[in-house]
């Protein structure tokens, strides 16, 4: 179980994440998305799509979409490409982590 300012311990490509590290690893499965902007490819989870892999920024790893309480994995990738016109992340987790840090200076 990771603790308020712990950080997961590194571990090679072989090995994956697990209950031990306090992380979830990644299901499904999904192909690389286009280089473009707006380019998205379904993350698949027992036959259908789950989220998406989206490009947010042209050349920049994507990000993974999933839905939310009464919001379609469509309008969940739409909002976050209106939510990125300058950065791979959000405006609004940009805005959060950006006040977490002030936060923990003070």
């Amino acid at each position: 179980m990771l603790f308020r300012g712990e950080v997961p311990r590194p571990r090679d490509e072989t090995e994956a994440a697990g209950p031990q590290d306090g992380l979830r690893p990644l299901v499904g499965g999904h192909a690389e998305p286009g280089r473009e902007r707006g380019d998205r490819s379904p993350v698949r989870l027992d036959g259908r799509a789950a989220g998406y892999a989206v490009r947010t920024q042209a050349g920049i790893k994507p990000v993974y979409v999933s839905p939310g309480h009464r919001v379609s994995v469509e309008t969940a990738v739409e909002l976050v490409l209106r939510l990125t016109p300058r950065y791979r992340l959000p405006e609004p987790v940009r805005a959060a982590d950006h006040e977490s840090t002030v936060a923990r200076k003070d």
